[in-house]
């Protein structure tokens, strides 16, 4: 029992850090926030604009969607290295951050995503594949940007730290997602894609849209994305402390209990 207890305490001790470190990142992450806020009506202005573009629209939407994900992104990082308050020099520093590397990431995803369609397989096996994405390959974002791999190869290291990390890094957000899930049953997959691989929290808009119109579902919307941006410090903040020395000690005493 002593092992496990250690273990445990280990553990506990890492996600306590980490909000800590989340909450204090969130009183200087204005910049930031607002970023996120910008996002999904960015998108979906610009989405009108080129959807008769068809493809090639698309394709515009997307590199678009992928600069988004990379400035916030890199903000988040500064935020959580820096440890100051960051102004708007740090939205114009990080425009358009990791946009390539975003892509990198997306493309071959895509492209199972495009094969299982042209297939024809049941519908089963695309919602299986878009489940296992988002687990197995969970961290990413908070990889883009510290990794020096990219593509394929980032892929592959993030499936290492989820085989090395994957209850740590999992359990805590279970819950987050699991009240998400029960605050809008409508739309679970949206939900599961906000953090992992597909860079869902770029669209968290969508999200606040089905909360209704008028100042209450405004408010809830605002409310949705600053719980998003607050979910995606912790993220970053776990993610440090699993991939340095905490997560060392942490995995050492897993692997005593083996």
């Amino acid at each position: 029992m002593r092992p496990l207890t250690a273990l445990l305490t280990a553990t506990v001790r890492i996600y306590v850090d980490a909000a800590r470190e989340a909450g204090k990142a969130f009183s200087r992450s204005a910049w930031a926030f607002l970023t996120l806020l910008l996002c999904f009506p960015l998108l979906a202005v610009v989405g009108l604009l080129v959807a008769p573009l068809g493809i090639i629209g698309g394709l515009i939407l997307s590199i678009l969607n992928a600069a988004c994900a990379g400035t916030y992104l890199a903000m988040l990082r500064d935020v959580l290295s820096v440890r100051r308050s960051l102004g708007p020099a740090a939205v114009r520093s990080n425009l358009g951050a990791s946009t390539w590397d975003i892509i990198n990431v997306l493309f071959p995803i895509w492209i199972v995503d495009l094969l299982l369609s042209l297939l024809g397989v049941p519908a089963v096996v695309p919602l299986v594949f878009g489940i296992a994405v988002v687990l197995f390959l969970n961290p990413v974002p908070e990889m883009i940007g510290r990794s020096r791999n990219g593509g394929l190869e980032l892929l592959r290291e993030a499936a290492q730290f989820m085989m090395n990390h994957g209850p740590e890094w999992l359990i805590p957000q279970v819950g987050a997602l699991a009240l998400l899930w029960l605050a809008f049953p409508t739309q679970a997959l949206p939900i599961l894609s906000l953090f992992g691989p597909r860079f869902g929290f770029t669209t968290t808009g969508s999200l606040a849209m089905s909360a209704g119109s008028g100042a209450v579902g405004w408010a809830i919307g605002f409310g949705l994305v600053a719980l998003v941006h607050l979910l995606m410090l912790f993220r970053g903040a776990l993610y440090l402390r699993l991939s340095g020395a905490g997560g060392r000690r942490a995995r050492e005493w897993s692997e005593r209990l083996r």
